[in-house]
C-alpha cells in the first residue's frame, strides 16, 4: 500500500478499540497477559490483532514461545496510538470543561528529587482546583522524559538537561538551581578554605542514581579534575532519605535541588559545601509536547509550582 492507502486504511478501517487491544499487548508483551489485564478471552485478543495486521497488510509483532516482540513498525504504531488516546481524553476534558468548568485533570511526570516541591504545589492547587484530578508519577530523569514523548504525562517538572532537548518536546526553566554539595551544619569540611573535589573522596557520599542525568553531571566533574568517583557511597533518589542520613550521620555529602532544602539551609541545620570548581547552574523548568495546546488545568498547575516556588521562579509563563 502507498501512503494515501495505508492513511485511509487507518482512518477508517482500524477501530479505537482495536487501537486499545494492540496496546495491552504491546505493554504487556504477551497476549495471555494482556487479555487478563483487560478481562477478555486470548483467542479475541488474537482475532483482533491478527484483523489489524490483515487489514494493514503489516507485522505487527513477532510471536515468540513466550510472549510476543513488537517489530518497528508495532513500535511506530505503539507511539501513535498513545498520542492519539492523549489526544481523545483532552478532548473529553475540554467537553467536560464546558460543562462543569472547575473540572478536569492534569498528569505530572517528576523525577524523585522534586517530591517535596511537587507536594506542596499539589496541596496548593487542591485549595483553589478541588474538582481537578492530579496525578503525579516519580521516576529517573530519562524515565519521565521517554514517558512523556509516548504521551504518558502532560508535562514534566524537573532539571531541564540537554538530554531532553529533543525535537517531540519544549523546554521552558522557571529558575537556576546551582547544584551544590550539601552536609550538616557541623560537618568539618566546613571549617577549611578553598575546598577542592579531591578534599572530599575519603567521605562517606550519598550519590544521584546511576541512571539519572545530576549523576552524569556529578561524574564529568570528577573526570574534569581526574579524580576517581568516590568509594564510601549511597545511591539513592529519595529526599526523604537524604533528610534522615544528613541527620543521622556526620559525614553525608550530596547533590540535591538546592531549593529542596531551603528551610534546613535557613535555620542552619545544613549547609553548602563550596568548592573550588566550575560554577554550573543547570536550569529547572517544564517540559512539554511540542505543538500541543496545554489544558487549563496543566496551565493552572504550572502557576501554582511558580507560586510555591516564590522568588526562586522567574516569570516565563507556560
Amino acid at each position: 500500500m502507498n501512503i494515501e492507502e495505508l492513511s485511509t486504511v487507518l482512518s477508517t478501517r482500524i477501530r479505537q478499540r482495536q487501537l486499545i487491544v494492540f496496546m495491552a499487548i504491546y505493554e504487556c508483551k504477551n497476549i495471555v497477559a494482556a487479555a487478563q489485564q483487560m478481562a477478555l478471552s486470548q483467542s479475541t485478543l488474537s482475532k483482533a490483532l491478527a484483523e489489524m495486521e490483515r487489514v494493514l497488510e503489516l507485522r505487527l509483532f513477532v510471536r515468540l514461545p513466550r510472549g510476543v516482540r513488537p517489530t518497528p513498525i508495532g513500535d511506530l504504531l505503539y507511539r501513535h496510538s498513545k498520542l492519539l488516546i492523549s489526544h481523545n481524553t483532552q478532548l473529553a476534558e475540554g467537553m467536560v470543561r464546558l460543562i462543569s468548568p472547575e473540572s478536569g485533570q492534569v498528569i505530572v511526570g517528576c523525577g524523585h528529587v522534586w517530591d517535596s516541591l511537587v507536594a506542596k504545589a499539589v496541596a496548593a492547587f487542591k485549595v483553589h482546583h478541588p474538582e481537578v484530578t492530579v496525578r503525579v508519577h516519580f521516576g529517573s530523569d530519562v524515565e519521565v522524559i521517554q514517558r512523556l514523548e509516548k504521551a504518558e504525562y502532560d508535562l514534566v517538572f524537573g532539571r531541564l538537561f540537554p538530554e531532553g532537548q529533543r525535537g517531540s518536546l519544549v523546554q521552558q526553566p522557571v529558575f537556576m538551581d546551582p547544584p551544590g554539595l550539601l552536609v550538616r551544619s557541623d560537618h568539618p569540611c566546613l571549617s577549611w578554605n578553598d575546598i577542592h573535589p579531591s578534599d572530599l573522596l575519603d567521605f562517606p557520599w550519598l550519590l544521584p542514581l546511576p541512571e539519572s542525568m545530576m549523576r552524569r553531571r556529578f561524574e564529568q566533574l570528577f573526570s574534569r579534575y581526574q579524580l576517581p568517583l568516590p568509594g564510601n557511597v549511597v545511591e539513592c533518589s529519595s529526599m526523604l532519605m537524604a533528610r534522615s542520613l544528613l541527620s543521622e550521620l556526620d559525614h553525608i555529602v550530596t547533590m540535591p535541588p538546592r531549593v529542596a532544602f531551603n528551610n534546613e539551609i535557613d535555620e542552619g541545620v545544613l549547609a553548602i559545601v563550596d568548592l573550588v570548581a566550575p560554577h554550573i547552574e543547570i536550569p529547572v523548568g517544564f517540559t512539554f509536547r511540542k505543538g500541543l495546546e496545554q489544558s487549563d488545568s496543566s496551565l493552572a498547575f504550572c502557576d501554582m509550582v511558580r507560586t510555591v516556588l516564590g522568588p526562586d521562579s522567574d516569570s516565563i509563563n507556560c
